[in-house]
């Protein structure tokens, strides 16, 4: 009996300790999850998916030159998001989970349950550190252009017990085309943003037969632009980097005088470039003459811009400057 009394007792010591172990298992699990704080992922749609959409505003195509996708494999993600209890938009860095989803989805970010947030700012960067994808913001132009619902200015609400995948759709990033995206180019501060004017005058004696009918400079006649033998030119710039065309902007259609035609280009920071433009002159029977090309660097720009500012030329037997 004795022997049966030390057993019983040694069992209820077993189970107890057994139940106790459990219990503080329990605890210390309880513990380790904070309802107040959830997983947040974001899954990044195939950026190759835009394309194919279809144009809300085929208009829109005339004012820009659609981006060309980088082969640049995507590393991370570069995030900016405002509301909850910031007082400031906070910035994250999420890795691209490989292998998952085409490599398109972050690692989970933890955000404080119960609030509502909006994301303000979307890039992906490739393995170069580039940027290579951005998400437009709602209301820009490439946004409204191909019908992309899944943009930034995006609100979320993070609610306690319950995992979220966030669908953010991307474009392919052209920096030359920054203000499509509904960005400032202060956002990407490794692209500076330049910009070159010009101004060009025509002074010839026949100036009758430059404004004829049919001519591209018929319309100048109603206008202040006409005072006979010098008026404004029209013209087209053509600006290369590296030898190759990257943008061209012409002042057809534009008659109001002392109007410079002005062209934004796009120059990676801490990178040499070799930039040269053309200036080709619209003729009266709409070909175009080249009459000025010259050479200079992204970080130097042009070095014969007149006191204004500008890059002036007159075509013709007379000087209007």
């Amino acid at each position: 009996m004795k022997n049966l009394k030390k057993l019983a007792v040694y069992f209820s010591a077993i189970i107890f300790a057994i139940t106790t172990i459990s219990s503080c298992s329990k605890d210390e699990n309880k513990k380790e999850i904070d309802p107040t704080l959830q997983e947040i992922s974001f899954h990044i749609n195939d950026p190759s998916n835009w394309m194919g959409k279809k144009l809300n505003n085929l208009e829109l195509l005339t004012e820009t030159v659609l981006p060309e996708c980088s082969d640049e494999p995507a590393k991370y993600v570069k995030i900016k998001i405002s509301g909850g209890s910031f007082n400031e938009p906070q910035e994250y860095e999420l890795d691209l989970l490989q292998g998952l989803n085409n490599g398109s989805e972050t690692v989970p970010l933890k955000l404080a349950a119960a609030n509502d947030y909006k994301i303000e700012e979307l890039l992906v960067i490739g393995e170069n550190n580039d940027t290579i994808w951005v998400s437009p913001k709602k209301g820009s132009k490439f946004q409204i252009m191909f019908n992309l619902n899944n943009t930034v200015n995006k609100s979320f609400e993070v609610e306690e017990f319950k995992k979220m995948k966030i669908n953010i759709d991307v474009m392919c990033w052209a920096s030359s085309a920054y203000k499509f995206y509904g960005f400032s180019w202060m956002d990407f501060k490794k692209v500076k943003i330049n910009e070159l004017c010009f101004y060009g005058g025509i002074c010839v004696d026949d100036h009758y037969s430059w404004h004829m009918k049919g001519s591209p400079y018929y319309g100048q006649i109603a206008t202040e632009a006409y005072t006979g033998y010098d008026f404004p030119a029209i013209f087209k710039v053509k600006l290369y980097r590296n030898g190759i065309l990257k943008y061209e902007k012409s002042n057809e259609g534009i008659y109001t005088k002392d109007t410079p035609l002005c062209l934004e280009y796009a120059d990676i920071t801490n990178q040499e470039d070799d930039y040269y433009y053309e200036i080709l002159l619209l003729m009266p029977d709409r070909s175009l003459k080249l009459i000025e090309k010259r050479n200079f660097t992204g970080e130097k720009g042009p070095n014969n811009l007149s006191e204004s500012g500008l890059i002036e030329f007159v075509y013709g037997d007379c000087n209007i400057f």
